[in-house]
């Protein structure tokens, strides 16, 4: 994908992740999420974006939208990133939706939205999706995806991109 000379896609291939974007000791406003960190847990307030961005051949990206996560996604959550980013994901799928609702579009996300109701929003919205995830950050759903591609070698592909095995 992206690799060969000429591919065309018939879909808008669009990366989704949360990132942080401004960090300061002094609570500026009353937006900013909180943390508290290092050992004597100062705080420290900063904003956390979820955005998309389409993938061009070759790696080129442009920015296609955010979606800020706010204090609500926090307040009794005891993973907080986590369930946070993905409570963003449903609002933000439902933007992006409304926007663009004849786009064919297949979403890559990490390993954070493999769960069930994540993809049954990417299929309720008819998009195609790509979650990548890393060995050791979901064990017992890597032992059973390693299981699969043994059952099934053919659904398995291998390429060679940009110095990368993918």
């Amino acid at each position: 994908m992206g690799c060969s000379k000429g591919t065309t896609f018939s879909f808008l291939l669009i990366a989704i992740d949360g990132t942080q974007k401004f960090m300061r000791t002094e609570q500026w406003s009353e937006e900013p999420l909180e943390r508290h960190v290092g050992k004597d847990k100062h705080a420290q307030y900063y904003v956390y974006v979820l955005e998309a961005v389409v993938i061009l051949e070759h790696g080129i990206t442009l920015p296609l939208m955010s979606e800020f996560l706010n204090n609500e996604d926090y307040r009794d959550v005891s993973s907080k990133k986590q369930d946070s980013e993905r409570k963003a994901f449903y609002r933000f799928a439902q933007r992006i939706k409304k926007r663009f609702p004849k786009l064919k579009i297949s979403v890559t996300m990490d390993g954070l939205y493999a769960c069930g109701p994540v993809i049954r929003t990417c299929r309720d919205n008819g998009w195609d999706y790509m979650l990548v995830f890393k060995e050791g950050s979901m064990p017992d759903a890597w032992r059973e995806a390693m299981g699969l591609i043994r059952l099934t070698p053919e659904n398995l592909l291998k390429r060679h991109c940009g110095g990368r095995n993918q």
